[in-house]
């Protein structure tokens, strides 16, 4: 069976008059399949860039149709089915290819000519444009056939025009190729939206109901990637439904027994001797056990990408006393050590049969509540594992929809296509749009987390930060509280100290920087900065690039530009870098930046996971990046709180905190709130222990 989509924009050749430019954001167009076997009429018309058009049908359809296939495999269809035909149902049997063919030869207008600012006078001649999607999801054409569409469907959007020009395509020849990144971040708004309106499979549209058999449908910014969970690639929250930990990371940092149900350190915190869970299996049937276990620690500790963490570095050899019982020798006592195993990455537990003979891994298999059904760039599904040893989860399912712009998101919360987002590292809500979904009456859950949002310096780069006094001038030439109340409704707290109180061993609370523009000018000029306008000395002017990205911290862009209006204010000339997630992960480690924007990593990491991987100069914590460097005077420090016994850590790691404070090295700006929100839908919702979970365990759903 062929699906075939004609797209024949038909723009006028001159602005239409009377339009006002709202209207001109507006786009509407039909479209229609065709099916010679069935008669179904084929239309299209397009009032809008084909390359939009086009990228975002194909995304579309092939959401839906990743669907279809889901929705049918849990209907139980089998080769007798008509909808079926005589081949089992899998996504591998839909093979997409599209033909995108400019017949005018004239340029393209371009994406922008398009959208928000009216329609040129310069357009070519409307051109026909067909794209034809061939599957075998329906291989055999039956007069009985139920899906075909006959009708045509009006399909209304607004056309977010900031986010989709941040799409591109090339234009090569008279072809036009849409890349993965265009289809998959530029167009996001289109799979939700349109959903909302139209589906060809309307059954999957309000998929899954309420009660046991239901499925709770959750956004993520981008594909869940490789949950492999000795690698650093994939979702924390997504790893976290698979894989379980040894001891659980709960509310206000108490630690819970998971796949171990005692543990006693021996030998002056040198041994760790473990009591495994029992009657407790893989999702494959592997029994957990003393051997599962140990064959999961040698993938891993001891290991020089792992030794991050004090229990890799002092790894010194494990023992297996009894099939539940497993005994770890390290080298020195281990600051931290409960913490560090229940991180969801390296220390969580993958089944033997997970990886192929050479040990390579291939699929992932956990003892946790959830098994992965189906995975793609536009979705990843999860079914309970009903072989799971603890609390049962209220419904069967978890859809992870792919949705990367956060406008997109909220349409679809509020549209009800998806009934949960949030999380900084899943799909993150900014302060305002939280209390868009406040005003919409949609439930959000708001709470202060473990994480802090941290401006860093890199004097290196720029001589002028090298001085105390213009760092200094910095702090406090801002208004945390304004912008807490302005960019933040309020939500994120002022910040002083590297991390909130709800992070152990967080230290003495210092007093927060309040905005004083007099003394911030009068410390620049002894520091020989003079001048109206952007200060200079030495007829160099004070410039500073600040370094932001919407993509790893919601809200900074607009954070960024109030730190520029309010520090020009007193002489400090702010150059605004925006940059995408790939850029920064390569920018930040190699210190692209005079000053940019952090995250501390958050429990369960912290304090150690942010003292020694984002400011000990000599580890290499891959894209995190530093959030100050100064080996001669801070890395000593930090090695003696890293290696201070029970006693003496506190006052250790206080040391750390006033040596920050007193130089200000870094400043901490505001601990970052935790945002979840949900429709009314879902109840019994509770905001998770860290940001690296998956918020699922007191769900219900409704209808």
């Amino acid at each position: 069976m062929v699906l075939e989509l004609d797209i024949a924009p038909a723009l006028p050749s001159r602005p239409q008059q009377g339009r006002g430019s709202a209207q001109l954001n507006r786009a509407v167009f039909s479209l229609g399949f065709a099916n010679s076997a069935t008669g179904c009429s084929k239309a299209g018309i397009a009032r809008i860039g084909p390359n939009l058009v086009v990228s975002a049908i194909v995304h579309w359809i092939t959401v839906y149709l990743d669907r279809a296939v889901r929705e049918l495999k849990r209907a139980g269809r089998n080769m007798s089915d008509p909808l079926c035909g005589s081949r089992p149902l899998s996504w591998e049997h839909i093979n997409l290819t599209g033909i995108y063919t400019w017949d005018s030869e004239q340029p393209s207008p371009g994406i922008a000519s398009w959208l928000g600012y009216g329609v040129p006078h310069n357009v070519p001649a409307p051109f026909d444009l067909s794209v034809r999607f061939r599957t075998a999801l329906f291989p055999s054409a039956r007069s009985n056939f139920s899906y075909c569409i006959d009708k045509r469907s009006a399909l209304h959007f607004i056309v977010y025009t900031k986010e989709l020009l941040a799409s591109r395509s090339t234009q090569k020849g008279n072809k036009m190729h849409t890349s993965r990144r265009a289809l998959l971040k530029g167009l996001a708004a289109m799979p939700a939206l349109l959903a909302a309106t139209y589906s060809p499979f309307p059954a999957f549209a309000q998929e899954g109901g309420g009660g046991d058999h239901a499925a709770l449908r959750v956004a993520m910014a981008k594909p869940a990637g490789s949950l492999d969970p000795h690698k650093y690639i994939g979702l924390w929250s997504v790893q976290d439904l698979i894989y379980e930990p040894l001891i659980r990371y709960g509310h206000g940092g108490k630690m819970e027994p998971a796949l171990a149900t005692e543990w006693a350190l021996e030998d002056g915190g040198k041994l760790f001797r473990l009591k495994l869970r029992q009657n407790v299996t893989f999702q494959d049937g592997t029994p957990w056990d003393a051997k599962a276990m140990t064959w999961n620690l040698d993938r891993w500790i001891g290991k020089d990408a792992h030794n991050w963490m004090n229990a890799s570095r002092l790894f010194d050899g494990h023992t297996i006393v009894d099939d539940h019982t497993v005994e770890i020798r390290f080298k020195e006592p281990v600051l931290g050590l409960l913490y560090e195993f229940s991180y969801v990455r390296p220390s969580r537990f993958l089944s033997p049969s997970s990886v192929d003979g050479d040990g390579n891994y291939q699929k992932p298999i956990g003892t946790g509540p959830w098994m992965e059904e189906s995975a793609s760039n536009a979705s990843s599904t999860f079914m309970r594992y009903d072989g799971y040893w603890g609390e049962r989860p209220a419904f069967e399912h978890i859809d992870l929809m792919v949705l990367p712009d956060s406008r997109s998101r909220m349409a679809a919360l509020r549209a009800g296509e998806i009934d949960l987002i949030g999380g900084d590292f899943l799909a993150p809500i900014k302060a305002t749009e939280a209390k868009t979904l406040q005003d919409a009456g949609l439930p959000v859950a708001i709470e202060i987390g473990t994480m802090t949002m941290v401006l860093g310096f890199n004097p290196d780069r720029n001589e002028a930060l090298k001085d105390r006094k213009v760092r200094e001038a910095i702090d406090i030439g801002f208004d945390r509280s304004a912008i807490s109340q302005v960019l933040f409704h309020g939500m994120a707290e002022p910040a002083a100290n590297l991390f909130p109180s709800t992070v152990p061993l967080s230290g003495k609370r210092f007093e927060i920087a309040t905005r004083n523009v007099e003394r911030a000018a009068s410390l620049l000029e002894e520091a020989g900065w003079v001048g109206s306008g952007v200060r200079e000395k030495d007829g160099k002017k004070l410039a500073i690039e600040l370094v932001v990205s919407e993509e790893a911290m919601a809200g900074s862009r607009a954070l960024g530009e109030i730190l520029q209006a309010q520090l020009g204010e007193v002489g400090i000339g702010i150059t605004i870098r925006s940059v995408d997630h790939a850029s920064r992960h390569s920018d930040i480690p190699a210190r692209k930046f005079d000053m940019a924007l952090f995250y501390t990593l958050g429990a369960p990491y912290e304090p150690f996971g942010t003292l020694i991987g984002m400011l000990l100069s000599t580890f290499n914590n891959g894209v995190d990046g530093k959030l100050a460097i100064d080996a001669a005077n801070l890395d000593p420090l930090l090695l003696a709180a890293a290696s201070a016994s029970e006693d003496q850590v506190e006052a250790a790691t206080q040391a750390v905190y006033d040596w920050l404070h007193d130089n200000v090295a870094l400043l901490p700006l505001f601990y970052a709130p935790v945002i979840w929100a949900h429709t009314d839908r879902v109840s019994g919702f509770k905001a998770p222990a860290t940001e690296y979970d998956l918020p699922f365990e007191h769900v219900v759903l409704g209808s």
